[in-house]
């Protein structure tokens, strides 16, 4: 076998080997392939939405953050949660129109990372809550506050 055929025959390998072992990254997704939503339309969405059937909140931030408040109904969805080698898509996401993924604020990149990971599994309707968190709480929209001294946040409330 010549060198250079060698060469070859070493890169494909290599290359193989990325393929199976980063099947979510094999696309390369930008931030410019975001699409993001506002709050007004985000809104709308949700009350058009009133069974939860199909728009799904993906809260990205780290599970501390998500424990002092979230968006109700959000599910916890950490970058962490992605594992490099999974290529199945989570059966109750991929029934979902539209993804949501939200941080903190519109300058989150673990939101950005985790809405390109779900893009690049093929999630079909991801895009990113463009406002983020704190606007949602600046509109007054309701948030699901930590538990007071181990009781239930429903019952905090009342």
């Amino acid at each position: 076998m010549t060198l250079s055929r060698c060469w070859l025959v070493c890169g494909w390998v290599l290359l193989s080997l990325f393929g199976l072992v980063l099947p979510g990254c094999s696309q390369n997704i930008a931030d410019n392939d975001i699409e993001f939503i506002t709050l007004p339309e985000l809104r709308r969405e949700l009350e058009r939405d009133s069974k939860g059937a199909k728009v799904q909140l993906i809260d990205s931030r780290s599970a501390a953050a998500h424990a002092q408040g979230h968006i109700p109904g959000s599910r916890h969805m950490p970058l962490t949660a992605f594992n490099a080698r999974e290529t199945t898509l989570d059966r109750a996401l991929a029934e979902r129109d539209l993804l949501v993924v939200y941080g903190d604020d519109p300058a989150s990149p673990t939101a950005r990372a985790v809405a390109k990971r779900m893009m690049a599994l093929r999630y079909k309707g991801v895009v990113m809550f463009a406002d983020g968190l704190s606007a949602w709480r600046r509109a007054g929209l309701p948030v699901t506050e930590p538990a007071a001294h181990g009781v239930a946040p429903a019952a905090a409330n009342q």
